[in-house]
């Protein structure tokens, strides 16, 4: 179930409206003096690596939908060739603290 969304302020002008899990892979709304942009990341360790990878992607204005568009015509190829089963997201947004 997904929890009710609190603001947290990260840094000046940086507040972190919503962020979302799915296994490696999270996305983070942000609110930059008003301008929402979205940064999706993704987790990894390299076969022989000791460390954790993380590759971040920002995203702006409508690229958020491209990427979406791009994303959901790879799902339907993919399901072509190989169904599966979806995956469930989990709302990871940090409590507010006062």
């Amino acid at each position: 179930m997904a929890k009710k969304d609190s603001k947290v302020q990260i840094g000046p002008g940086g507040t972190v409206e919503g962020r979302y899990n799915c296994g490696n892979i999270q996305a983070t709304v942000w609110d930059n003096n008003g301008k929402i942009s979205v940064s999706f990341r993704k987790g990894y360790k390299k076969r022989d690596a000791a460390d954790w990878t993380n590759l971040s992607i920002p995203l702006y204005g409508l690229e958020l939908d491209k990427a979406i568009a791009v994303l959901e015509a790879a799902r339907t190829k993919r399901d072509e060739l190989a169904p599966m089963s979806s995956a469930g997201v989990v709302d990871t947004t940090p409590a507010e603290t006062n």
